[in-house]
């Protein structure tokens, strides 16, 4: 069985493959999670201490989880007021850990590391294959994998006469 992926497909594989696995972790996430709502008891001014001008608004949450009372600081993103109401996202096993549940606090982060492992997907893939290239994974009959790196053209032979296997156990061409 012969595989070929080309540059692009490989980058595109690359990217689903991050994007689910970001998706499933932050689903995961929410089926262990239990949700509640929190109520904005202070907003913190942050504020140029030369021209009064206000930096950041962050806010301080309050929500409680069987009968006991826990507090957090939102971000400073949060567009709410004073005794508004917010939900919350919380692991039942340690509730003090909640977050407020929204893209900026819950899903932001998240993709934020996903990122690092794209670009280190990217810079391995444009740097090994050339922009005409190929990867081509292939099994043998003794069913030993072999990797090599080729010029994709539309005659698949031309690959295996310009481009010797990189990888063959068998010794066998």
């Amino acid at each position: 069985m012969k595989i070929r992926i080309s540059r692009g497909n490989l980058l595109l594989l690359s990217i689903l493959l991050i994007i689910t696995f970001y998706l499933i972790n932050r689903f995961e996430k929410i089926r262990k999670s239990n949700f509640t709502t929190g109520k904005i008891i202070e907003l913190e001014i942050i504020s140029d201490k030369e021209t009064k001008e206000v930096l950041q608004t962050i806010p301080l949450i309050k929500y409680e989880i069987d009968g006991k009372e826990y507090k957090i600081k939102g971000n400073s993103t949060l567009d709410a007021e004073k005794d508004s109401y917010i939900k919350i996202i919380y692991n039942p096993k340690h509730p003090e850990d909640g977050i407020v549940y929204n893209f900026a606090e819950f899903w932001l982060p998240a993709l934020i590391y996903c990122i690092v492992p794209l670009m280190i997907l990217f810079a391995v893939i444009l740097g090994m294959i050339d922009p005409k290239g190929c990867l081509v994974i292939k099994t043998n009959k003794s069913n030993l994998l072999q990797i090599r790196k080729t010029a994709c053209d539309e005659k698949p032979n031309k690959c295996e006469q310009n481009y010797p296997q990189i990888l063959n156990k068998t010794g066998e061409e």
